[in-house]
């Protein structure tokens, strides 16, 4: 089998040397992605690598890579009842840790959100928790929220009608927290929240919705932050990019000041400052088919040479995968065409693009839409595009093993 030191290649990942190591039964469905951190100590245990891994029953495991012993569990309490979040099948049949955590390997910690139900109303309490022993660094922090609207009112967070499904971010110093809706069921309480809270302290520091349309002027919000579980991104200037859902789909609801639905959005560190975005032109359409683009995490490429440094790549459900320039992401052009770097085919996406460098130094973009895992080669001169290279095509991939 392959460790998880070495370096995955395309002679080593084989039916021979590659495959399933272990199986480990836990106590809940597991939506969150699992984290590994090689060479890590554990409380009275010595060294390992170790892979963390949450689940919707509100546990936290750290597994030995190895072996797939538990080096210890941790549980934050009574998960919420999918009936409770008004029978929202997204997390049947409870939520708990929804979204992925983040880890700092220099503070030892692990940062966490869980959804605990006392029995009549739940509340999403983030955790830093040590790498070590699984205990709290500090006390949790208990996420509440408002925000002035438009028209002068205030909206509340409320956790009954929110989920916590995009990952988690640290960066700034601080630790960038997502919410959006359970599914579109109570559309006219439910908006995209973003909130960021001090990763040494958990006091919360600042925070934003993503639709701030007045409670008179519609009854349908949404604009959510889930991105398939695919985290917030920063640049190296600390700016915040992630993309948002659908909104109203019986009429046009953009808005420069108030809502941006099916849009990748820029906005400064403290969240205070809206620096771009872009919403395709036809937000609308997508939005009365349910094919928004907020089912597609934001990628943020390192800086590239050529005319066009700071590059980004984002998709969703129509299956469109956008070249952006995060310096000028595109704005809104009703009646089109949108004004981006690029438009390519991916295939309807639930899913977020991953960038890397191959061997040959080429870098490359691949994405993971229905047309089936796509490697583009990321040409920077004479102009940016993506240029397509290979894919697994739409159907199933297997190996073989013999």
């Amino acid at each position: 089998m392959v460790s998880f030191r070495e370096v995955l290649t395309t002679s080593n990942v084989n039916g021979q040397s590659f495959g399933l190591l272990q199986t480990v039964t836990l106590d809940g469905r597991v939506d969150a992605e699992p984290l590994v951190a090689l060479q890590q100590a554990i409380d009275g245990q010595g060294v390992h690598d170790v892979v963390y891994v949450a689940t919707e029953n509100n546990s936290v495991y750290a597994l030995d890579a190895g072996d797939g012993s538990t080096l210890w569990q941790r549980n934050f309490g009574t998960p919420v009842p999918y009936q409770y979040k008004n029978f929202d099948d997204n997390v049947y049949p409870v939520m708990g840790i929804l979204g992925t955590p983040v880890i700092d390997r220099t503070a030892g910690a692990m940062y966490v959100v869980a959804d605990v139900y006392n029995g009549s109303v739940d509340a999403f309490q983030l955790h830093a928790i040590s790498l070590s022993s699984g205990k709290d660094l500090g006390k949790a922090a208990t996420i509440r929220f408002s925000a002035k609207l438009l028209d002068g009112t205030t909206w509340t967070f409320d956790p009954k009608y929110h989920l916590q499904r995009a990952g988690l971010l640290e960066a700034n110093g601080g630790i960038y927290v997502s919410f959006g809706s359970n599914g579109d069921i109570n559309p006219d309480i439910s908006r995209g929240t973003i909130v960021r809270y001090d990763a040494a302290t958990l006091k919360r520091l600042s925070g934003g919705i993503t639709d701030r349309l007045g409670e008179n002027a519609s009854n349908y919000y949404l604009s959510s932050i889930w991105q398939s579980g695919y985290a917030p991104a920063a640049d190296q200037a600390g700016d915040i990019y992630f993309s948002t859902g659908n909104s109203d789909p019986s009429r046009p609801t953009y808005s420069g000041s108030g809502n941006r639905p099916d849009s990748m959005i820029r906005v400064s560190g403290d969240l205070k400052k809206l620096r771009g975005s872009f919403t395709t032109y036809n937000y609308f359409q997508l939005d009365q088919v349910d094919a928004d683009m907020g089912s597609g995490g934001m990628l943020v490429l390192p800086d590239q040479p050529g005319s066009i440094p700071h590059l980004a790549v984002a998709g969703g459900k129509d299956g469109r995968a956008f070249l952006l320039n995060r310096d000028h992401l595109g704005g809104y052009t009703q009646g089109g065409p949108d004004k981006v770097v690029q438009i390519v085919d991916m295939g309807s996406c639930w899913c977020g693009p991953a960038y890397f460098v191959g061997s040959d130094g080429g870098a490359r973009v691949l994405t993971g839409g229905n047309q089936g895992i796509t490697s583009w080669r990321l040409q920077t001169s004479p102009s940016a595009q993506l240029v397509f290279e290979s894919s697994t095509g739409p159907g199933p991939v297997c190996a073989k093993t013999s």
